[in-house]
């Protein structure tokens, strides 16, 4: 743990450190509450769970405590079954150092005492996670804000068509003001473990993310990797079409001339359409898609900028770089340094 009587968290993103609460003793266990509601994903909630156990195993004690809770006491049953016993949210002791809110399967999930809780655990200066549709819920809630937030790609679509203008990243986690949003399921468990690197020694972060034969632990600011062709749902057919093209042929010299020569649509017609459905061009959705998959290549493997520029349809490594950075705010050689600072390039 660290020595500092503050904790601090940046779950993946160097350089932006965040107090969680103002006095917390190392000879105590750090305190995480789980809020879960019937039906709640239990991929996310054993992520979280597991990775504090394991971490507490590892280190040979207890440096993480948590307790289920919600807005009544006893069993709570999540989407697949599995039962947890929860408290009820007026018989928790204290505000935790964290509160975590898992995804859940069902509309408007978090009723008015979930929110409440949420809101107190804000005010406390608690750090809160919400996962998946959890985020989802906060960024509906919280549509006037200027602050980018993210969730997982299913719910983006949705929202996107609900929220005009609101600012959903891509990224597995956005991080503001002591509040995280993140895109939640198996991502939850990188998420995780890049919150364990902020209290425990790289050795351990290695040997929990090797326990659970996880080979790379992504980055929070690491994109999501969605089919986006099939999550438009009933948009123009033109439109799945450019994209599904633009999908096979992102890696090679492609331009959106020859896009719109295939469908038959004029330049104008197709951004349009681009710019109704996703408030971008057709030009730098391509790029988006392009860099998808150089952040992949560049987090996984040990493939050369320009050998990963090349595969994702760039002309150079400073044509990646230029617009990687444009996307991400660091070039790609520190993004890969990124897995340094856990001690990741020996694992």
């Amino acid at each position: 743990m660290t020595g500092s009587n503050a904790i601090v968290a940046n779950l993946g993103f160097p350089g932006k450190e965040t107090k969680v609460r103002e006095s917390v003793s190392p000879q105590r266990p750090i305190a995480i509450d789980v809020l879960v509601q019937p039906g709640f994903v239990a991929t996310e909630v054993a992520s979280v769970v597991d990775t504090l156990r394991v971490c507490n195993r590892v280190s040979g004690r207890e440096l993480f405590r948590w307790t289920y809770c919600s807005t009544q006491e006893g069993g709570i049953e999540g989407a697949g079954g599995l039962c947890v016993n929860a408290v009820a949210f007026d018989d928790l002791p204290a505000v935790p150092d964290y509160l975590i809110v898992a995804g859940n399967r069902a509309h408007r999930f978090l009723d008015r005492p979930s929110l409440a809780r949420i809101r107190t655990a804000r005010q406390s200066h608690a750090k809160v996670i919400l996962l998946s549709e959890a985020a989802a819920e906060f960024i509906f809630q919280n549509r006037g804000a200027s602050c980018p937030m993210t969730t997982h790609w299913e719910n983006k679509s949705v929202l996107v068509e609900q929220l005009a203008g609101a600012d959903i990243s891509d990224r597995l986690v956005e991080s503001h003001d002591g509040t995280i949003t993140a895109a939640g399921m198996s991502a939850t468990l990188d998420m995780m473990l890049n919150l364990l690197s902020d209290h425990v020694a790289p050795v351990i972060v290695r040997t929990v993310s090797a326990i659970f034969l996880h080979d790379n632990i992504r980055p929070g600011d690491m994109l999501q990797i969605s089919p986006r062709s099939t999550t438009l749902g009933p948009f123009d057919p033109a439109l799945k079409t450019a994209i599904t093209v633009m999908e096979r042929n992102f890696d090679t010299d492609m331009s959106i001339a020859d896009l719109t020569r295939q469908l038959g649509i004029s330049p104008k017609a197709l951004e349009r359409k681009f710019r109704k459905a996703f408030d971008t061009t057709p030009y730098q959705f391509l790029i988006n898609m392009r860099l998808d998959k150089a952040l992949k290549l560049i987090d996984t493997t040990d493939l050369s900028l320009i050998e990963v520029a090349v595969s994702c349809g760039f002309t150079d490594a400073g044509h990646l770089a230029k617009h990687f950075k444009a996307r991400c705010g660091v070039s790609p050689t520190t993004f890969r340094k990124r897995k340094m600072h856990l001690g990741l390039q020996d694992a």
